[in-house]
This record gives C-alpha cells, sequence and structure tokens, in this order.
C-alpha cells in the first residue's frame, strides 16, 4: 500500500466496512518489524480478536491487547494516559471511541494525543463509526472505509484518503478482505513473475502488442486457435473461459470461470495467483459478455481494465474475447473481428487487415 499510515490516522465507516481489519495489516507489519503495539478494544476480547485477524493472515499474538470492553469511559483516557506514559508503544490502536458514550470524545482524545502521542513520538490510529469530525483537524491522515451494493449486487469495498499531511488527499482505491490474505488493494496487484511477452499473429502484423481483444460470433473458436498456435511455438498459455463446454487446446492450460456477483473483489487476486502458479506468459479470457450480464457494463469494464493493467504492466500478453467488447477497444493494442471464418484485424495508426481464418489444429490465417 503506497499510502502512509503513520502518525495520527483516523479511520471511520460503518460496520464491517473494513476498519479493523485496515488498522491489523498496519499492526501486523509494525509487529513483525520489532515494534511495540499496544491496541485497546472497546468492543470486542482479546481471543476474538486474535482469532479473527489471524484467520485473514495477520499475527498479533505479539500485541499488548487492552480488554476496554466493560470499562468507565471517564477512566478509559486516564487508563490508556497511564499505559502509554509508562511503557509508550510504537503504536497505538483506539478501536473504537464510538463505543464511548457519556464523555467529551473530542477533548479526551485531543488532550490524549498532545499530552501522550505528539511528544513521546507515538503512531496512533483512532478508529470510529462517525466521522472524525474536530479530530480530522489534528490528525495527520483521515481515511473513509465503505461498502456499498451495486444494482447487480456487486460489494464494492473502498478506502478514501480525505486528509495526508505532506501528501495529495482525494486518493481513492477499491479492496477486498480475503482469508489468509487480509486487506489487499485491487489496483495493486500485480505478479510476481516478470515476462517480456508479446503477441504475433502469422499473416497480420500485431508485432509489439501485449493486449488484443477479439469480438464476434466466432470469437471463442479464434481464440482457442489462437491459443493453440502460440502453445505450439512454445508460449506458457493459460485460457481462462466461461463458456459451458472447454474448449481442447493443446499444450494449453484451460479453466472453467464463473462469475459470481459476490466474488468480484476476489477476481484479480485469483488470476494473479493463477499466473504466478502456470508460469503463464500469455493469458486469455473468453466469454467477457458474462461479465458485463452478471456485474454490469461499469464493473466489466473496471474489472477488465485492471487484467490489462496487472498482466502487461509485468510483461505477459492478455488476450479478451467474447460477443461483445465495444466498450474494450480504445485500451487494447490490437482487436479482431471474428464473423464465420473471416477475421478483421486492426492496431491503431494503422488499416485495417480482412484475412481467412481456419482454426484446424491451430490458427492459420489467408490475408
Amino acid at each position: 500500500m503506497i499510502i502512509d499510515l503513520s502518525g495520527i490516522v483516523a479511520i471511520y465507516g460503518g460496520p464491517g466496512t473494513g476498519k479493523t481489519t485496515l488498522a491489523a495489516s498496519v499492526a501486523h507489519k509494525r509487529l513483525a518489524q520489532g515494534e511495540r503495539v499496544l491496541w485497546a478494544s472497546f468492543y470486542e476480547d482479546k481471543p476474538t480478536l486474535l482469532s479473527s485477524m489471524a484467520r485473514l493472515g495477520y499475527d498479533l499474538s505479539g500485541a499488548d491487547v487492552w480488554e476496554a470492553v466493560l470499562t468507565d469511559p471517564t477512566s478509559t483516557f486516564n487508563q490508556i494516559s497511564h499505559l502509554v506514559s509508562h511503557s509508550p508503544p510504537n503504536l497505538l490502536v483506539l478501536d473504537s471511541i464510538t463505543q464511548l458514550q457519556g464523555v467529551d470524545i473530542r477533548a479526551n482524545v485531543t488532550n490524549l494525543i498532545y499530552r501522550a502521542f505528539k511528544f513521546a513520538g507515538i503512531d496512533a490510529i483512532i478508529i470510529s463509526e462517525e466521522p472524525p469530525g474536530p479530530l480530522s483537524y489534528i490528525a495527520d491522515t483521515s481515511v473513509r472505509m465503505s461498502l456499498e451494493l451495486t444494482s447487480r449486487g456487486v460489494p464494492i469495498r473502498r478506502m478514501v484518503v480525505e486528509k495526508s499531511r505532506g501528501a495529495p488527499a482525494g486518493v481513492a482505491k477499491e479492496f477486498e478482505i480475503l482469508e489468509g490474505a487480509g486487506i489487499i488493494f485491487l489496483d495493486e496487484l500485480r505478479p510476481k513473475v516478470a515476462k517480456s511477452s508479446s503477441l504475433s499473429l502469422d499473416g497480420a502484423s500485431v508485432s509489439g502488442a501485449r493486449s488484443a481483444l477479439i469480438v464476434g460470433g466466432s470469437s471463442g473458436v479464434f481464440a482457442a486457435a489462437w491459443a493453440e498456435r502460440l502453445a505450439a511455438s512454445g508460449s506458457r498459455v493459460l485460457f481462462r473461459t466461461y463458456r459451458s463446454s472447454l474448449p481442447s487446446i493443446k499444450g494449453a492450460q484451460v479453466d472453467k470461470l464463473m462469475a459470481d456477483p459476490k466474488a468480484y473483489g476476489r477476481h484479480i487476486y485469483e488470476l494473479v495467483k493463477k499466473v504466478e502458479e502456470a508460469d503463464a506468459d500469455v493469458v486469455f479470457y473468453d466469454g467477457l459478455e458474462v461479465e458485463e450480464l452478471v456485474y454490469g457494463a461499469r464493473e466489466a469494464f473496471s474489472l477488465n481494465l485492471r487484467k490489462i493493467r496487472a498482466l502487461t504492466e509485468r510483461g505477459i500478453a492478455l488476450v479478451l474475447s467474447g460477443l461483445r467488447g465495444r466498450w474494450l477497444r480504445s485500451v487494447v493494442d490490437a482487436v479482431v473481428v471474428a464473423s464465420g471464418d473471416i477475421a478483421t484485424i486492426s492496431k491503431p495508426y494503422s488499416p485495417p487487415l480482412t484475412c481467412k481464418f481456419s482454426a484446424a489444429g491451430g490458427l492459420s490465417l489467408s490475408c
């Protein structure tokens, strides 16, 4: 994550938006660096906190966890101040100050920050279900977490950095929370493997292209034949399809895909893992119309834009195919319109080339 969450950080958002998970990701890293973390939990006991975060891949067993669930709100801040002043942690997490009722939260937190944190150089993450209000003025960073459902039932988790001292504000990042992986930012996912692959197409120049789109009634046939031809030439090919019947592609790994609105956020993460496992040079995605139908046009476009960036920035070629896909033409290096046994191939700043193609034994073109 490129956002700096040091200093005084205010994190707010509704229940289930990922506030505690974000704080745990920071605490986990600080503990791994040998730093001391004090976690004051106002709504969750220590065993529950540790086990729920461990399932996400965050080990907080080394943190000092103070269960403040039933403590008196007025004495709570005095106790925190005492703990911090006598044995200062590197990081303090207050989760969540919304649970403290009957006290002037702003006055107490502000007083605590200036009495204990600022002068001791202690970083603090202050979590709340409600907007931080005046607290945001003294915080170095203010983060809003949200979870929204689209009309298709796609959950969109978003983190917005509303304030970041010394850095641009207004940064918005979509993320997902996965068991064993924790919080993952979708735009930052990239395969660990690095390649220098590009697409080749006999009889038609797509030289240097790392991304292509195939549309039309014969898009699936053309894609499968192209994948087989690339595999025969020595490329490691991963072919992923939403179609009910899997194509037989010699030399390629073929995966069956299912589109589920609830799994939208996991899609790029699972793609990256698959690419790493297969050590793929070229990836095919077939049946794009299914993504548009299930996720909606806007979410399908965002998903495919992430696919293109995640793979091509690591030198891995990507071919997308489906009946439709007009919205993707402007973001790929080459476009193929395949209908019957005729394919029209085009690249930016080049005239289109019309060819007759055969899929028997791998793709062959006559242009």
